[in-house]
């Protein structure tokens, strides 16, 4: 009887018949893609009306005053300034770490 084993009085049904081939592994799916995008982080022009204003870094935490070297951004409807140019960068990699 091909497919058919005997072990020790029991019976076991071997699939596959005579020749057991490998199982086949299908090929890796790619992840689900969320139709979701992270809010973007904008460059956000400083108006006359800001200079002056007490800010803190969102990076640093620094408290400075806005002039008109400073650096800023525009993150879900919020304005955040930067003490220097080297913040901006690190706030724009992980925008959600820094945002409060």
């Amino acid at each position: 009887m091909r497919g058919l084993l005997l072990i020790a009085g029991a019976a076991v049904f071997i699939a596959g018949a005579v020749c057991a081939q490998p199982e086949k592994k299908s090929a890796p799916t790619a992840p689900a893609v969320s139709n979701k995008k992270a809010p973007a982080v904008a460059d956000y022009k400083l108006r006359p009306s800001d200079y002056g204003r007490k800010a803190r870094c969102a990076v640093s935490g620094e408290e400075f005053k806005v002039g008109p070297e400073t650096k800023a951004v525009k993150y879900k409807g919020k304005v955040y300034y930067f003490c220097c140019a080297d913040c901006m960068p690190q706030f724009k990699k992980n925008p959600a770490k820094y945002a409060k």
